[in-house]
């Protein structure tokens, strides 16, 4: 088994250091209104150059996952999970079960999906399947999502799958996922 993971209309992988997307998928995945909420070096990726320099900046700072219509197989966004030491080729179980998620840490989130799959309750179901595979494990860290104040649509999916609210800092609202 690897980091791989489904939803019902998703399929969740790990993008692997040597593997690469077209620079075309990545400027459609992160259009303005996607990005809005999001950092400035996230925003105005527009040209072939810039698609390649965030997707290299994404690989080496957080674990990148791809996601993809079960139906068609494009890929419709990202997922990034921070606090843990991934090798691509170990399973999702041994990693988070292991001494690889720092005991001081927590496990962050955070996801894109592209505007053209908003409003079809994905990113809800991204985070619970996330959540029960998380849970199926066993002994993880609690996970934390950062929303903007005026992304509203995405604080309500952290709400829906039981996640509190926890702290703002910087314009920035925390929410938090315990495992119990």
């Amino acid at each position: 088994m690897n980091l791989s993971f489904e939803t019902k209309r998703l399929l969740v992988r790990p993008l692997s250091n040597s593997e690469t997307i077209p620079a075309e998928q990545i400027i459609s995945i992160l259009s303005d209104d996607v990005t809005r909420y999001l950092p400035p070096t996230w925003q105005g990726i527009s040209d072939v150059d810039k698609a390649m320099s965030w997707l290299d900046d994404r690989i080496k700072d957080e674990n990148l996952f791809l996601l993809k219509s079960k139906t068609d197989k494009d890929i419709i966004g990202f997922l990034f999970l921070d606090g843990i030491a991934v090798d691509m080729d170990s399973d999702l179980e041994s990693v988070l079960g292991s001494d690889q998620v720092n005991e001081s840490e927590e496990l962050r989130v955070g996801y894109v999906l592209s505007e053209s799959v908003w409003g079809q309750g994905l990113a809800s179901e991204l985070i619970q399947s996330l959540l029960q595979k998380l849970k199926k494990i066993g002994s993880v860290k609690p996970l934390v999502g950062g929303v903007v104040k005026e992304n509203g649509a995405s604080a309500q999916v952290l709400l829906k799958n039981a996640f509190s609210y926890r702290n703002s800092e910087n314009g920035i609202d925390f929410y938090q996922y315990k495992y119990g």
